[in-house]
């Protein structure tokens, strides 16, 4: 793989973070992975939650093969925790041309990096409790499980890293 960097997102982004969102939810939806609604995936459903510029897109060469969004308070998931204390990372995918090349973890380091340069000691996540390929990748990057809840019938597992050491 050529070289990689990620750039925070602008608006001229939109397209391109819901193209990317689409088709990594599009694949676990054809491999009976749970995952988003196509409506969560549209630029009005992730506007909800969202603004464009707490998106990262991972790019080789001028080519956006991944995405995540980076924010520094969830009341959804994370309410009891003050805002600025951790960075959140939240709708990590990539391009299925790239998958199982490592691109999840380069995002994941960047995002260890991007909280460390701010003075932020810990990166939070969440993620639906069946998705256990997935909860694997985030242990092996150094992710703890912190504790389990329930949101509208869905079942998540919350994970902590802890940047400081």
């Amino acid at each position: 793989m050529d070289k990689f960097m990620v750039k925070k997102a602008t608006n001229s982004d939109i397209m391109v973070i819901c193209s990317i969102l689409q088709e990594a939810s599009n694949w676990c939806n054809e491999n009976g992975i749970s995952n988003w609604s196509k409506e969560e995936l549209t630029w009005e459903g992730l506007n909800k939650y969202y603004n464009c510029d707490e998106f990262y897109l991972g790019y080789v060469g001028n080519e956006a093969i991944s995405v995540m969004v980076l924010l520094d308070y969830d009341s959804k998931f994370w309410g009891k925790i003050p805002k600025g204390e951790s960075i959140i990372l939240h709708k990590l995918a990539v391009r299925r041309s790239v998958a199982g090349q490592g691109v999840s973890i380069k995002m994941i380091n960047y995002a260890k990096e991007r909280a460390k340069s701010i003075g932020v000691n810990t990166l939070r996540l969440d993620t639906i409790k069946d998705r256990y390929k997935l909860r694997e990748l985030y242990e092996k990057q150094g992710f703890k499980l912190s504790h389990e809840m329930t949101i509208d019938g869905r079942e998540f597992v919350l994970y902590i890293c802890n940047l400081s050491c």
